[in-house]
């Protein structure tokens, strides 16, 4: 397995992690008792995953272009 292709699948992974993540944002009603902490909690593992895989894809940009 080369290693663009596991950073590729990490990034997918991180990427599916905050779409849960929005995904538990946007239907409220399937957890009214959610208390601000686990809201506060949501918010930050969207941030963070959104965060890891920016990063991870302008890794991966910067390594394509200098090796052009």
């Amino acid at each position: 397995m080369s290693k663009t292709f596991a950073s590729g699948m990490v990034a997918g992974m991180f990427l599916s992690i905050a779409g849960f993540s929005g995904n538990w944002l946007i239907t409220p009603l399937r957890h009214p008792d959610a208390s601000n902490a686990q809201r506060a909690g949501v918010v930050a593992q969207l941030v963070l995953c959104l965060a890891v895989t920016a990063w991870l894809v302008w890794r991966h940009r910067k390594s394509a272009a200098s090796a052009l």
